[in-house]
């Protein structure tokens, strides 16, 4: 009998990792939270058709540029196709990457009530990372009850919703003890090799398969400010980022240069100098595509870019991290042979 999975992703990091757990008769729920979500769905419904039974685009924050009110309404309209999915009695798991979310954490007490298993599956560093507890405000969290029901808890920390019995991350052992009770079982780290080559070179027509040196950009959040003497976290800003791909150029022949895939303020600015690889791209889809070509040297901002960069590439690949992180982020770099600068 096949144990059908419902996944529900929130970024093209989710999607992937659903990509890569799939089983034939899944299904894929997709908020539309970032930009390019209908090149998605085309290519799924192009390579994964016979996979998924179901691949279905829901409204997310891009539909309704962040406005707060708007997102509320569209959340509660969400839950009920959400519901849908378990009226059938066929769902036998559900696999969440934001339980914050209204419409992960209704799948995760939809699954709870029903007795399956609800896993949250890893949304990146933030497994990691220990959280700077944010004050509660006990107004705020009543009226969520009130706008999305009784079973959601506002401001959790991904992973830890009540309704979540059982966590997968990439580094079990390196999890925040907020997710350690809930006993985080090892992903592979083959998991982005499973995803077809023909997916692959679809995504990323138009990227090079023979780039040098790959340079991963923090998102500008991260920065206290664009200006080129402001300082971030880590004490990287601008400059620094500039300095480092300046000189890359100087000593290698093609260096490509990928923003955050959530970027809107894109501060390098129209740099003609730069071999900007294309935005909507996941970083590990450029990985995949230069699996057997020749780069030598990634650099990347704190991020899960840099440690997806050495599941795909492999030891042959040098990886260097911009920044200084916490104590734990450093050692889960460091047992990846991952450099920081």
């Amino acid at each position: 009998m096949v144990t059908e999975t419902l996944f529900i992703a929130h970024t093209p990091y989710h999607i992937l990792l659903s990509l890569g757990m799939a089983e034939k008769g899944d299904h894929l729920v997709i908020l539309a939270d970032f930009n390019e979500t209908e090149i998605f769905n085309k290519l799924i419904k192009k390579h994964y058709q016979s996979i998924f039974s179901t691949i279905q685009i829901l409204p997310g924050r891009m539909t309704v540029n962040n406005v707060l009110w708007r997102r509320v309404l569209l959340s509660r309209k969400n839950k009920k196709h959400i519901h849908r999915f378990y009226e059938s009695g066929t769902i036998e798991r559900t696999v969440i990457f934001n339980d914050s979310a209204v419409e992960g954490q209704y799948a995760a007490y939809l699954s709870y009530k029903r007795g399956i298993p609800s896993v949250y599956t890893e949304d990146g560093l933030v497994a990691y990372v220990p959280p700077v507890d944010p004050p509660r405000n006990a107004l705020k969290d009543f009226l969520a009850k009130v706008l999305f029901g009784g079973f959601y808890q506002n401001g959790i920390l991904m992973g830890t919703s009540k309704w979540i019995t059982g966590a997968q991350l990439l580094f079990p052992a390196m999890a925040i003890p907020d997710l350690v009770i809930k006993n985080p079982r090892g992903l592979d780290k083959n998991i982005f090799n499973k995803i077809p080559n023909d997916f692959i070179l679809d995504f990323t027509e138009g990227v090079d398969n023979d780039l040098d040196v790959i340079v991963v950009l923090p998102h500008s959040d991260v920065l206290s400010s664009i200006s080129n003497d402001s300082p971030c976290i880590g004490g990287v800003n601008r400059d620094k980022f500039e300095s480092i791909i300046r000189d890359l150029e100087g000593h290698y022949s093609k260096v490509g240069v990928k923003y955050h895939p959530r970027e809107t303020k894109f501060f390098l600015g129209d740099n003609p100098d730069f071999k900007m690889l294309p935005n909507h791209v996941p970083m590990e889809l450029i990985y995949l595509k230069q699996r057997t070509g020749n780069v030598k040297l990634v650099v990347s901002a704190l991020s899960t870019a840099a440690y997806t960069a050495r599941f795909i590439l492999g030891d042959r690949v040098t990886i260097k991290a911009v920044g200084v992180g916490d104590n734990m982020v450093q050692q889960l770099f460091e047992d990846q042979n991952i450099g920081i600068l």
